[in-house]
């Protein structure tokens, strides 16, 4: 089935992308060194540094290159975009919905798999799983952004509770100042 075929291509990669990057930390190399091997300015590596998802796949196969690492995974990124495309319409739209994803965006990623993004590619192996594990139980997937279908940590919140300002006395005879605490309103 294509979706176990997605899943594979999503989570090969993710692991690929964590081997390369432990393999990266666990190597003293400098920043003259980074920027030889990946053609990229001293500022762009500190930033790479700094924001580990902010590493792009074509980056990650050079690193993997220089480190003796395999990058099969990272290249079969390539593959994705048109493993979503073979998917039912219904289908590949409940799927992209629920990653967070749209067909501009993968138009994009099609034009150049160097344009993913890690945490779009966490949110896609979430929906995944869901996805498999609802057909598993014949249950009906539900839409994005329950938490039935994504962590907590992951969905995006049905509305905003607006934070007021709560404030509260907190005496103090010398001063006698009033004290401002933030909490959200019931």
């Amino acid at each position: 089935m294509i979706i176990i075929q997605l899943q594979r291509t999503v989570d090969t990669y993710l692991q690929g992308r964590d081997a390369i990057l432990r393999g990266l930390a666990g190597v003293a190399l400098s920043v003259s060194d980074l920027e030889d091997i990946l053609d990229v300015k001293y500022h762009k590596i500190l930033f790479r540094r700094r924001n580990p998802a902010s590493w792009r796949p074509k980056e990650l196969v050079l690193l993997g290159e220089a480190l003796r690492l395999p990058t099969d995974a990272i290249a079969g990124i390539r593959a994705l975009v048109f493993q979503l495309s073979c998917l039912p319409d219904r289908t590949q739209s409940q799927l992209l919905k629920r990653a967070g994803l749209n067909q501009k965006k993968l138009s994009i990623r099609s034009r150049d798999h160097d344009y993913w993004q890690v945490d779009e590619l966490q949110r896609l192996a979430v929906a995944l799983r869901n996805w498999q594990d609802s057909m598993a139980t014949g249950d009906v997937p539900v839409s994005a952004g329950t938490p039935d279908v994504m962590p907590p940590h992951m969905a995006f919140p049905a509305t905003f509770r607006r934070r007021e300002p709560v404030f509260t006395s907190l005496s103090n005879p010398a001063t006698d100042r009033v004290s401002r605490v933030d909490s959200p309103s019931a």
